[in-house]
């Protein structure tokens, strides 16, 4: 847990992680002292904020080793069930003690007809304005590789259900044909296929897939109601078939041209974090919540995180 908690906060321009304190350390993290050290740590390194992962240490230790801090640093505790957490989880108190709310996710047939609106609305003025962009591109894939213009793949959408996906073609034409002999260069974690240096990407197809410009044409997608603007990013339906656990809600909402996964750190992420993110997204989804994705899409592009 601390591993991931400190994978995320790198990510996050504003914050530092200064090190762990642990008496069994795990992590690769900077080790600073032991859990009875805590108080000491944190006045030589100046915490701003503490935040308390998973321990093995009895929970009375580390209760212990808390109170001793006497207030000069802000706590920030991950519950031990946070997959069930959501955005929409709230803090109730039962007589002291307190309880979190996790709410069902339950949106309404207004909500649903409001993000279809939503989708339509601003998938065609995209490509109306960008059609003359998307000509300029074509002809440049034509020039640098031969090959089709768009390719075309089957993904898993709403329901696990299969639908055909449009893309600016990044890679070579015999590219799916030469994926099984590079199934065991795959840097991913769990079943999805991941490759920095993917041998089969074009000159200019590393281009489109650094501004994620190859992902344009599924707004066409997006107009034929198969997928959203914010959502789960569809996967191959190879892929998908592998999926298990919290990952598997996913199916549970049109896939996405954008969603938590693009704004968190699309491909450095881990496969945990694919099912968690999934998971939260479909338990806390709100037609504000797309508005916020869709804003810090660009942003996450532009900076370029996790894309290749």
């Amino acid at each position: 847990m601390a591993d991931r908690v400190i994978e995320r906060l790198k990510r996050c321009s504003d914050t530092l992680v200064v090190g762990q304190v642990d008496d069994e350390p795990k992590s690769p993290c900077p080790l600073l002292g032991r859990m009875r050290d805590l108080p000491e740590v944190c006045r030589a390194h100046r915490v701003d904020r503490l935040i308390v992962a998973f321990s093995d240490n009895p929970d009375c230790d580390t209760l212990d080793s808390l109170r001793r801090l006497e207030g000069q640093v802000p706590v920030t505790v991950v519950p031990r069930l946070f997959e069930l957490l959501s955005w929409r989880s709230e803090v109730e108190e039962l007589y002291g003690l307190p309880l979190l709310h996790v709410p069902p996710a339950s949106p309404t047939l207004g909500a649903r007809f409001a993000k279809r609106v939503l989708d339509l609305i601003l998938a065609l003025s995209a490509i109306f304005l960008a059609l003359p962009f998307w000509f300029a591109v074509a002809v440049a894939i034509k020039l640098d590789s031969a090959g089709p213009v768009f390719f075309l793949q089957e993904r898993s959408g709403q329901g696990a259900r299969p639908f055909r996906i449009f893309k600016f073609r990044t890679m070579t034409v015999d590219a799916w044909e030469r994926r099984a002999g590079l199934e065991g260069a795959s840097e991913g974690d769990g079943p999805l296929f991941k490759m920095r240096r993917d041998p089969r990407i074009t000159r200019f197809g590393r281009f489109l897939r650094r501004t994620s410009i190859d992902e344009l044409p599924q707004l066409l997608n997006v107009v034929r109601g198969e997928m959203s603007l914010v959502g789960p990013r569809p996967l191959p339906v190879e892929e998908a078939e592998k999926l298990d656990g919290a990952a598997l809600t996913r199916f549970d909402v049109p896939p996405g041209l954008t969603g938590l996964w693009q704004v968190s750190g699309r491909s450095d992420l881990s496969y945990a974090d694919l099912q968690h993110l999934d998971s939260v997204y479909v338990r806390s989804w709100s037609l504000l919540w797309d508005l916020r994705i869709i804003r810090d899409t660009p942003g996450s592009v532009l900076a370029g995180r996790g894309a290749y």
